[in-house]
């Protein structure tokens, strides 16, 4: 703030002696830029056949594409570009998506209320997703108006500085369901997927993933029916299996080499190849098995209406960069499926009409949630971590300094810092010396906290008078 923006002549003012990452930064908004210009499509049609009373049959196909085109201009003559003498970046990115879906579904009722009720459905689908990718940089400009169009104006092009890359993966999956209900009392769903996704290893491409659930309306049953107060009480849970596979990126199972500098050959410098990644045919599907058990219901003529649901739920098999020996590898680190993480919680729903007349209605919602988060595994008897330090501030003079661990016993987002007991009478920090040495180091970070809520809620009001509402 002590600084102008303008000399007296007009030009930008500049401080000679300016620090790290700083300048006059109406100059640099003025003179450099970041320009994307981003174009989705995508189209859908689907064809349907019934074949017999109950049963059709559906063909889905699908199609979608998203291209982004990126420009960057760093001027030479303001403090962001000053160091390479103008920096240019051109990039261009493309992601592709291709979806087959075949399902034949099934509907009968029967019975003599037709009380009995059948609902299946047998599917295949079949995706590919292909992402390229290409960018051009360029430094030391004479010309500091050029910009990012003009590319090819720049006069050090250092080797890395054009790139460009290309992946693809396919997942195909056959899935079934089933849902029986007997007079809307009872009821029993059950599911099965069977998926197969090229990014796994060669020894687990594909999972099987099932899950079951049922569901009591025990408000349906005779000895419910002079209960006049309950309108709906339905007793429900569920237990079931499912796959992830997007925090995998592909080709993470195989031998991979990147380039890396350049060596010496009969008068020539050609490129240098090293080995990058280590294969892993063991890489596999990450799973989440969940078991809830729930309770809806509806009471005082509608009035009242809600759920009230309790949930356990463990993943395990999740995938992190393990450090390992060389040379019994080849590279230093190689991704495996180890991590373990529990969930479980509660979660409660409610909704009430608090005035319901001819003109005007008030109804509140309320939603609260409880979660409880721990890590319980991060190593086994091939690969093994410590504590993970992860979380960069990006503080100045402090860069590189984590704030979080990821830890066996504790849940994500655990912070784990040096402790602060407020200020002193100078206005200082007093920092606790946590192993009393009688100095504030590294050693004197300690949990304080975590990211995890006690408690999320929410509240929720909705008023109608005539034609008017309000929310």
């Amino acid at each position: 703030p002590v600084y102008p923006v303008y000399n007296a002549d007009g030009s930008y003012f500049t401080d000679a002696n300016h620090n790290y990452d700083q300048g006059n930064p109406v100059q640099n908004q003025d003179q450099n830029y970041k320009k994307a210009a981003n174009n989705y499509f995508y189209g859908q049609g689907d064809v349907q056949f019934s074949i017999l009373d109950g049963l059709t049959t559906k063909v889905n196909l699908y199609k979608s594409r998203f291209s982004s085109d990126y420009s960057e201009w760093q001027d030479p003559r303001n403090s962001r570009g000053q160091g390479d003498t103008g920096k240019a970046i051109r990039r261009n990115r493309l992601w592709d998506r291709n979806l087959l879906e075949w399902t034949a579904n099934y509907t009968k009722a029967f019975g003599s209320a037709e009380e009995h009720k059948v609902d299946a459905i047998v599917g295949y689908s079949w995706e590919n997703n292909l992402y390229a990718d290409q960018k051009s940089e360029a430094t030391n400009f004479a010309v500091g108006s050029m910009g990012a169009d003009n590319i090819q104006s720049g006069n050090l092009l250092k080797i890395g500085n054009v790139t460009s890359s290309r992946n693809e993966y396919k997942l195909i999956s056959l899935f079934a369901r089933a849902h029986y209900s007997f007079k809307e009392r009872y009821m029993i769903t059950a599911t099965v997927r069977r998926d197969g996704s090229s990014k796994f290893g060669a020894n687990h491409k594909w999972g099987t993933f099932p899950s079951v659930s049922a569901a009591w309306g025990i408000s349906q049953e005779s000895f419910m029916k002079d209960t006049k107060w309950i309108n709906d009480l339905k007793l429900r849970a569920g237990y079931g299996i499912t796959g992830n596979q997007d925090g995998l990126r592909p080709y993470k199972s195989l031998d991979l080499y990147s380039a890396s500098g350049t060596y010496y050959n009969n008068g020539s410098w050609p490129t240098a190849f090293r080995p990058s990644q280590n294969a892993n045919p063991n890489l596999k599907w990450e799973q989440t098995a969940m078991l809830n058990i729930g309770l809806d219901f509806t009471l005082f003529n509608s009035r009242l209406s809600g759920t009230i649901e309790w949930y356990d739920k463990r993943t395990k098999d999740m995938l992190y960069n393990y450090e390992v020996s060389t040379p019994t590898y080849v590279y230093n680190q190689i991704q495996a499926n180890v991590g373990d993480m529990k969930n479980t919680g509660v979660e409660i729903l409610l909704n009430l009409d608090v005035i319901r007349n001819k003109d005007f209605t008030w109804t509140t919602s309320l939603n609260l949630a409880h979660n409880k988060n721990e890590i319980t595994k991060l190593s086994n008897e091939l690969f093994s971590t410590g504590r993970v330090y992860v979380g960069d501030p990006w503080i100045r003079g402090a860069s590189g300094v984590t704030s979080h661990v990821v830890e066996e016993g504790r849940p994500v987002g655990q912070f784990f810092m040096l402790k602060c007991n407020g200020l002193d009478e100078n206005g200082k920090f007093i920092i606790e010396d946590i192993n009393g040495d009688g100095q504030i180091t590294d050693d004197d970070r300690t949990y304080v906290g975590d990211a995890q809520p006690d408690l999320t809620y929410g509240w929720n009001n909705t008023f109608n008078w005539k034609n008017w509402d309000a929310s």
